[in-house]
């Protein structure tokens, strides 16, 4: 549940030049793409599209090559427990990990959004009484669960969300959207002052975890430095 399959994976060929898979990249709703040379299963790096933006500003989208941009993959076994691949990619920094079989053949990628989700969404499925409503997996961006309380996320992230005979994050997102998620569907809320509510986890018709990410303050914090 945690891996998205090799197959569906959005990756780009380095065969190909930067340039002409910009459009493509840009395109795509992925933060980190990773990049291949000429077979899938040789993984040689992942791009951030905030340093290709960044790097775009300081030397043009026309002069940009692959090692402008890419930082070096993280590979683990497809086979690795949760809880050691989510302390890895904490420890690496690592938002993407590549996972492989036992042959060293790709197999697909994973998150670490996902999973935190995984992860702590178990230990809520199987203890109702948590208190826990919310956990920051990276600058900047949250898993949020459906339960908390709206006025709470008001109070701690700063937003103004109200809407009548809601008083949950869940509802206040399904009512936006007037739609309920399928099973692995990404929907995106604007809430404003540059932060966006995303759809994650479900079960059945239930919203179980959003991702809350505030990237328009990442930008104003990024023009600054």
């Amino acid at each position: 549940e945690v891996m998205v399959p090799r197959t569906d994976a959005f990756m780009v060929d380095a065969e190909v030049s930067l340039q002409d898979n910009l459009d493509e990249i840009l395109r795509e709703p992925y933060s980190r793409v990773p990049v291949y040379e000429r077979d899938k299963d040789k993984i040689v790096g992942v791009i951030h599209i905030r340093s290709v933006l960044r790097m775009a500003k300081q030397k043009g989208f026309e002069n940009l090559d692959y090692e402008d941009v890419m930082i070096e993959p993280l590979f683990a076994l497809e086979t690795a427990e949760l809880g050691d691949l989510l302390m890895e990619m904490q420890q690496t920094q690592r938002q993407l990990a590549i996972l492989m079989d036992e042959y060293g053949g790709v197999t697909g990628l994973a998150t670490i959004e996902d999973l935190v989700e995984e992860i702590v969404g178990d230990i809520d499925d199987e203890v109702d009484h948590t208190e826990v409503l919310y956990n920051q997996i990276a600058p900047h961006k949250y898993i949020i669960y459906g339960k908390m309380p709206l006025d709470e996320f008001n109070e701690q992230f700063g937003t103004h969300l109200e809407m009548e005979d809601v008083d949950t994050v869940a509802g206040y997102v399904i009512n936006t959207l007037k739609v309920i998620p399928a099973k692995g569907e990404k929907l995106t809320v604007d809430i404003g002052d540059g932060k966006t509510l995303t759809t994650r986890r479900m079960k059945g018709s239930r919203l179980l975890t959003v991702l809350l990410s505030e990237d328009g303050l990442k930008k104003e914090e990024d023009k600054k430095d």
